[in-house]
């Protein structure tokens, strides 16, 4: 079992607490060998061998925006999280300084596959968390619906229905270009809420 980190925003977050999101979908940028990145089908289960975030089992400790009260250097309630305590504080710190031991959500991995970002469906929306966010003004997703769905009420003819316009905006504001249809790795995972070290102790003492 190996544990890595990974990177959310403060949005994704807050739907992994809310138990919205199971899966994160992250690009595949390279493949590991010049075979592999020219493949034109699926990828193979062989290929998805290879996925940088890991296997069915292993672990992945959420980096997320954080701040320590005081000169805490520990996790001993002197971490707070952005996510749950948005005016907590000043002098918050980007998630990747997060260190491991101020983590406090653990993703066990249950499945990795390989397909292209427009196959993901309302079932893959849902399991984004993106299917409960797009109506929120406050997220990328739901500024995107908001606007569409304005568009579409004043009869503005539109290509995609609103819903669309917010899970296009949700990829986009990661960095993932919808148009070009990238081929994305599609994590699935269950949530641990504690730190993956502790985890890893509990599991070693069974």
């Amino acid at each position: 079992m190996k544990a890595r980190p990974i990177l959310f925003n403060t949005e994704m977050v807050r739907a992994i607490l809310a138990g919205r999101k199971t899966q994160t979908r992250r690009q595949v940028n390279s493949w590991p060998d010049e075979s592999l990145r020219k493949a034109k089908g699926i990828p193979s289960r062989a290929q998805e061998s290879v996925c940088p975030f890991g296997q069915p089992g292993d672990l992945l400790y959420v980096r997320e925006t954080f701040a320590i009260r005081d000169d805490n250097t520990i996790n001993d309630g002197g971490t707070i999280y952005l996510a749950s305590e948005p005016c907590g504080s000043d002098r918050w710190k980007p998630s990747i300084h997060m260190p491991r031991w101020a983590s406090r959500l653990t993703l066990e991995i249950t499945d990795v596959r390989v397909e292209r970002l427009q196959c993901i469906g309302a079932d893959g929306e849902e399991a984004e968390g993106i299917d409960f966010l797009i109506e929120d003004p406050a997220t990328v997703a739901g500024q995107a619906f908001n606007e569409a769905e304005h568009y579409s009420i004043a009869g503005v003819q539109m290509v995609s229905a609103p819903e669309r316009f917010g899970v296009i905006a949700h990829f986009r504001a990661l960095g993932m270009d919808w148009d070009a249809n990238p081929w994305v790795w599609v994590v699935e995972f269950k949530v641990h809420h504690c730190n993956v070290d502790a985890l890893l102790r509990e599991r070693e003492a069974a």
